[in-house]
């Protein structure tokens, strides 16, 4: 039986993720610095600790090696322009994004050669220069978490080259899907859950890359089972199909989830839209060499609304 490291397993991404894997049949031990797991499984152990802590990892390796693959889905995120943060949460947001990510990468130099999935961000990109954006174009973080999460991909690349993993940066956008309070799609439904009216920024025409949770853990199955030759390589993963851009605008999206509602009510105004307008990524890399292939985003958006019907149903009973 494989076994597996998934880092952030309580998170948004991560317990999708360890969910996925545990269906599989797979062996999982999982990580988070959040509160400890109840849930009993015959091949799932979660232990609790700070992956900034290199004794900790240290631990990890030794009680629960060796592993045949590292999912590396721990983050820490934040929306805040650094030059305003306090030094505290910058020194935390560097720990928990680059420090963790080389501390993992140091305890796998010691061990046989293992593939290690990396979880990074749109962010990395910053400043588009064209569209879609493809693994080829310039980096340049506007903020910085996105400047963490591309020191963690350098850190892979550095493993990768050194030889202590083969490093895949999986890159994603924005996502969406239960236990996540965040994005155009979550406000557009909580709007409509509570019968208010669903307003769109920006004359409802920017075009924007998002991607359901379930997808991404997909992706990150898909590249782990990879058959890839280089020591290191990086994927856009798109929620979008590669051979059907430019994706729907935000009016469009807005007007998709007031669809599953069968109510609603839409108000289209010209506040001035975030940095960058458009952002979309070009997915054709993943789709040729992992074979993924994303949930068409009306299916995805459809799912994701009848699943906070019933949350809420479940809370009203």
């Amino acid at each position: 039986m494989k076994n597996y490291l998934v880092t952030g397993a309580l998170g948004f991404a991560g317990s999708k993720l360890v969910k996925k894997l545990l269906c599989l049949d797979f062996n999982i031990i999982g990580v988070d610095i959040k509160e400890e797991y109840s849930a009993k499984y015959k091949n799932y152990k979660y232990y609790k600790g700070d992956l900034r802590d290199l004794n900790f990892v240290d631990f990890l390796f030794k009680k629960c090696g060796p592993f045949d693959g590292i999912f590396h889905f721990a983050v820490q995120k934040s929306d805040d322009n650094f030059l305003e943060q306090d030094l505290r949460n910058i020194n935390e947001m560097f720990g928990n994004n680059v420090i963790s990510t080389y501390n993992l990468l140091a305890k796998a130099s010691a061990r046989r050669k293992i593939k290690f999935i990396y979880a990074s961000s749109i962010s990395v990109y910053g400043e588009v220069k064209y569209l879609p954006v493809d693994e080829e174009h310039p980096l340049i973080p506007k903020d910085f978490y996105g400047f963490t999460k591309y020191l963690g991909e350098e850190c892979v690349k550095y493993g990768s080259k050194m030889g202590y993993v083969q490093g895949i940066i999986l890159r994603y956008p924005g996502m969406f899907g239960i236990g996540s309070n965040y994005g155009a799609i979550y406000l557009y439904t909580s709007k409509c859950l509570r019968n208010e009216t669903v307003e769109v920024y920006g004359g409802g025409k920017p075009r924007k890359d998002y991607i359901f949770v379930e997808d991404v853990a997909e992706s990150a199955l898909l590249a782990m089972r990879s058959e890839i030759k280089e020591d290191f390589d990086i994927f856009n993963i798109s929620g979008l199909d590669p051979d059907n851009l430019p994706p729907p605008t935000l009016k469009e999206i807005a007007e998709m989830v007031i669809k599953n509602f069968d109510k609603g009510k839409l108000i289209i105004n010209d506040n001035k839209p975030a940095e960058p307008v458009n952002i979309y990524f070009d997915g054709s890399k993943a789709k040729k060499i992992l074979g993924y292939k994303p949930t068409p985003i009306e299916l995805s958006i459809k799912k994701y609304v009848k699943e906070m019907k019933e949350l809420k149903r479940g809370k009203n009973e």
